[in-house]
């Protein structure tokens, strides 16, 4: 029977997904702007480049991804390198898009997906040369994630993630002083940021790093891309602007205003430096 890290986040993203397809689009995550110009589409899968830029991927690289959303970065994987992936995620009905998707392409020999907790697989150990976390991290418990990560790769194989990561400590306190300057959109996305993004904890590069090294990782590396993933907020409003009806089908107005509330807290923490996204590798000593 399969244990859930968080039941509360499968079921927060079961609740999302259709609505977020009009939002996001198909890749759950942020964008790497090379100029705010371009495109959300472009940018999130420029993402998937740079992440994978941080290690060796070939056509024989067995790729597990950790958090697998609606299966399109590990297709694009497969796609770009010619490597096999098993996509995994406690969400069932992200799966069953993944796998749909997977088999209407003719890639379901090598990109395959199944119903997985990322920090107690159950799969064989040294199974996998590279564990993949696109922006997932956040929803587990670091410690359990990595020694799994540590247990499912061989000596020399690699762990790469990209995540939001804190930069300094955030206390609403710290805006008391600016309270009517702020508005009623930020103070309001801190009361709906877990409602919008659901469930997790988002902990500093130092945090990522102590606990990769408890969990037996080394030559860690962190690449701050804050500057470049900033405009994907203002990207994810246009969408609501362009396809807002399409999304109150599956949102009610109140989340739908949780959401854009929560991403103008988002951006505000991001120019404060509070908050930025980090590109992360670790290799398995």
């Amino acid at each position: 029977m399969l244990r859930r890290t968080s039941p509360r986040s499968a079921d927060h993203y079961d609740a999302i997904t259709d609505a977020w397809r009009y939002i996001f689009g198909e890749n759950f995550h942020y964008g790497f702007f090379a100029s705010p110009e371009v495109a959300l589409p472009a940018a999130t899968r420029a993402l998937i480049d740079e992440l994978a830029a941080l290690s060796q991927i070939t056509g024989k690289t067995r790729v597990l991804d950790i958090g697998c959303g609606i299966g399109e970065p590990a297709l694009y994987l497969h796609e770009k390198f010619g490597c096999s992936v098993l996509g995994i995620s406690t969400s069932e009905k992200g799966l069953k898009l993944a796998l749909a998707r997977s088999h209407k392409r003719g890639r379901s020999d090598r990109v395959r997906f199944q119903l997985a907790d990322g920090t107690r697989t159950a799969l064989p150990a040294e199974s996998f040369d590279l564990c993949w976390a696109l922006e997932s991290s956040h929803l587990m418990d670091k410690a359990g994630l990595f020694s799994e990560c540590h247990r499912l790769l061989p000596s020399g194989g690699s762990l790469l993630l990209c995540d939001v990561m804190l930069k300094r400590p955030i206390r609403l306190s710290d805006h008391f002083s600016n309270l009517f300057d702020l508005g009623w959109e930020y103070l309001s996305g801190y009361l709906g940021l877990k409602r919008a993004y659901g469930p997790g904890r988002t902990e500093s590069f130092d945090d990522y790093r102590n606990k990769l090294s408890a969990a037996g990782f080394g030559e860690i590396r962190l690449v701050d891309v804050s500057r470049e993933t900033l405009p994907t907020t203002q990207k994810w409003r246009e969408n609501i602007r362009i396809n807002r009806s399409e999304i109150l089908r599956n949102f009610t107005e109140r989340e739908l205003r949780d959401f854009e509330r929560a991403s103008y807290l988002m951006e505000h923490l991001f120019e404060k430096e509070m908050l930025g996204y980090g590109l992360l590798s670790a290799v398995k000593l």
